[in-house]
């Protein structure tokens, strides 16, 4: 298995709902483009041995060194097999699964040793400044989810694996015991590079970064600093929204060490 590959070329596709603004959609959009390669996919193995996609993670600076963190259930689902992420010359290397894990926010993470770090070398971590909110809780504010959905990966042959990155955006609100909540409005179609789209289900997000931007009205407001609000964790379908844990958790997490 560690010679599985990852397919140059990898698309980058944006999905934006159609109620904000067109300049705030491109404002959006450039950000989106500056951060996304923070974001990388997490990989496992079909019953056949096979490359498959699983989750998503984000790499970020932190004090303690440099973190890849994930959601939770992201290991715990697939604990029964090695995981692994694609290096710089995009051959898989594997992912140890020595994680601190908080199980009740549903969030993972793990300092990556020196040869990690060489295999990630072509990845930007975010600063730790990133992290915050771009509204007070319980305010609206817009994010984009970044990830990997695992309804858009797919395996070109046996070793080889495409996995274009999605950016869902959309309105959402963080709550008092640091969920992120992300509206997630399926049948309502998203405007995407092609036009109007209908976006995948975000099934293998699960541990991608939510960035968040401030709003007034339907519009963000220019010169603000974009946020790492959290981190992707379910998708609630009956609900119409994208759930996630808040960064402050991950702060705890890693200073709980």
């Amino acid at each position: 298995m560690s010679n599985w590959v990852r397919r140059k070329g990898t698309r980058f596709k944006v999905s934006f709902k159609l109620a904000i603004g067109a300049s705030s959609r491109s404002a959006v959009d450039v950000e989106i483009d500056r951060l996304r390669r923070s974001v990388i996919p997490v990989i496992g193995a079909d019953e056949r041995m096979r490359p498959r996609l699983v989750g998503s993670a984000v790499a970020l600076e932190h004090r303690r060194g440099k973190v890849l963190v994930t959601a939770a259930h992201v290991l715990s689902d697939n604990a029964s097999s090695p995981l692994f992420f694609f290096g710089a010359d995009g051959n898989s290397r594997a992912l140890s699964p020595d994680f601190i894990v908080s199980a009740k926010h549903d969030i993972a993470a793990r300092v990556l040793s020196e040869a990690e770090l060489g295999a990630l070398s072509h990845i930007p971590f975010l600063p730790q400044q990133m992290i915050g909110r771009p509204a007070p809780v319980g305010e609206t504010f817009y994010a984009s989810v970044v990830g990997y959905p695992a309804s858009a990966a797919k395996r070109v042959d046996r070793s080889t694996l495409e996995t274009p990155m999605e950016a869902y955006s959309n309105f959402a609100t963080e709550s008092m015991d640091g969920g992120i909540s992300v509206l997630f409005g399926k049948k309502d179609g998203a405007r995407g590079l092609t036009g109007h789209v209908t976006p995948p289900d975000p099934f293998g997000k699960s541990g991608g970064a939510i960035f968040g931007f401030t709003v007034s009205g339907r519009n963000v407001v220019p010169l603000q600093p974009t946020r790492l609000v959290g981190f992707a964790t379910r998708w609630k379908r009956l609900n119409n929204r994208i759930e996630g844990t808040g960064a402050g958790a991950l702060l705890a997490l890693l200073g709980a060490e």
